[in-house]
């Protein structure tokens, strides 16, 4: 059954997994219950995912991410919202 599942899944062309920031918020609060997150982790791992985490808001959360070994993020830490248009003029 779980190698079905994995071939649906990688059928489905999908290159980046991106975590919630609920998920965030409750390793934080949650007196750092990382299980959930190391799962995770793993299950992207093994179909070659690249993962974000989303909802990252303080460096409290960026630190304890990092120690788990990310290394992509996104949030208000990393940078508010702008517009697309402005981001472009920022890559020149």
């Amino acid at each position: 059954m779980k190698d079905c599942q994995m071939v649906k899944f990688r059928l489905m062309n999908i290159d980046k997994l991106k975590i919630d920031r609920s998920v965030i918020n409750d390793l934080i609060n949650e007196d750092g219950d990382t299980s959930i997150i190391r799962s995770i982790m793993a299950s992207a791992k093994e179909l070659d995912l690249e993962l974000m985490v989303d909802g990252v808001e303080n460096d409290t959360q960026k630190i304890k991410l990092e120690e788990l070994g990310f290394t992509h993020f996104q949030g208000y830490f990393v940078s508010h919202p702008i517009l697309g248009s402005k981001y472009l003029s920022s890559l020149s």
